[in-house]
């Protein structure tokens, strides 16, 4: 019975690591997402400011 339920917790703790090994992921992939949108939109922003100041 012992045995059992250690591994029934080693199961569970693995389950618990694994899906927040998944979440951070995911979390890592929206940041590194959101940034390369920022980044890719920066340079449009900065040729539009230029464009208004010289005119």
């Amino acid at each position: 019975m012992r045995t059992f339920i250690l591994a029934e917790a080693v199961d569970k703790a693995a389950d618990i690591t694994k899906k927040g090994e998944e979440e951070f992921s995911i979390e890592v992939h929206k940041l590194i997402t959101d940034q390369k949108e920022k980044i890719r939109q920066a340079p449009c922003h900065v040729f539009v400011d230029l464009a208004l100041e010289t005119s």
